[in-house]
């Protein structure tokens, strides 16, 4: 039986500027260009979608045509019925990103998350109590996020934090107990505890020490480490794309690989693996989330991913 999955925070289109030369700023580059859909949980839902689970996002669009092509394009994936519209516009992400594929600079219009806010999710209090995962992003304010945390505790839902940006980390609460998973890389880690410290093992245990049942810290291509409540870090070796396209979309398609895991009964460590094979197919595609992903894709991959290390 399917997990029943809900996602609540960010929705938006992306716009994608690639630059084959070293950037020279203050003048013109020329650059290749692509648009898709976008948004951490909406691209997280989509990859979790794909693999054939059960999945609601809340979120809000605008009353534009964008906001209707972004729900037209993801009700293949999720259901969108719950979506807010409202006057303010569709928000937008732009990437800059250099020769080797890296982003040299990101933008994001977000003003509409003001109105991804209590007042909006208590008119699906009903349905969220009924989950068995919630998975929220940093997108969200602070009391949205208490309010979350405190539904889940009481309802015993498993609530999952990705990350989206080290600035979002401000939202999260000093208090984490009740959270179930909290996915971040080392950047939004640092920013969260004000540290400069780049050991990731340390960071993971913080966000234990703080409350959440199981951490994961990721470090781009270098590692990624992980703890659960109770046990120690361990730390695991990312094995780098032969056939690197793009960056974006790595982080979602590797949150979207570890919940499917441990929404599948998979071991924490599987897990782990499932997230870093699904990164390390998605950055070989142009797609922030990859067109060919199925659960049968993806167990496929995992087998030649661990034989080929």
């Amino acid at each position: 039986m399917k997990s029943n999955i809900f996602g609540i925070g960010g929705i938006n289109t992306d716009h994608k500027y690639h630059i084959s030369s070293k950037i020279k700023l203050y003048t013109s580059n020329i650059a290749t260009s692509s648009y898709s859909y976008g948004g951490v949980i909406r691209n997280v839902l989509e990859n979790l979608g794909r693999l054939g689970e059960n999945v609601t996002l809340l979120s809000v669009v605008g009353n534009d045509l964008r906001g209707e092509d972004i729900i037209n394009y993801s009700k293949e994936f999720m259901k969108v019925d719950k979506i807010l519209r409202t006057d303010k516009p569709t928000g937008s992400y732009v990437a800059i990103t250099e020769p080797e594929g890296d982003m040299f600079l990101g933008l994001a219009v977000m003003d509409n998350m003001i109105d991804l806010n209590i007042n909006y999710l208590k008119k699906y209090e009903e349905d969220l109590k009924r989950a068995d995962y919630i998975v929220i992003d940093s997108n969200l304010d602070m009391e949205t996020i208490n309010y979350l945390i405190a539904l889940a505790k009481k309802y015993y839902i498993k609530l999952i934090i990705v990350g989206v940006s080290g600035p979002k980390t401000a939202n999260l609460p000093l208090n984490l107990k009740g959270v179930y998973l909290a996915i971040h890389n080392l950047d939004e880690s640092q920013s969260y505890f004000n540290s400069s410290l780049d050991d990731i093992k340390l960071l993971t245990s913080f966000w234990v020490d703080r409350g959440v049942e199981i951490s994961v810290v990721t470090n781009g291509v270098h590692n990624v480490c992980y703890q659960a409540k109770g046990e120690k870090v361990i730390e695991v070796p990312v094995k780098k794309s032969k056939h690197f396209v793009d960056a974006t979309g790595a982080g979602d398609s590797f949150s979207s690989g570890v919940i499917y895991g441990l929404a599948n009964n998979n071991t924490l460590r599987n897990s782990i693996t499932l997230g870093l094979v699904n990164s390390y197919y998605t950055v070989a595609s142009t797609d922030s989330v990859r067109k060919n992903l199925s659960s049968e894709t993806l167990l496929k991959e995992m087998e030649k991913y661990k034989n080929d290390i």
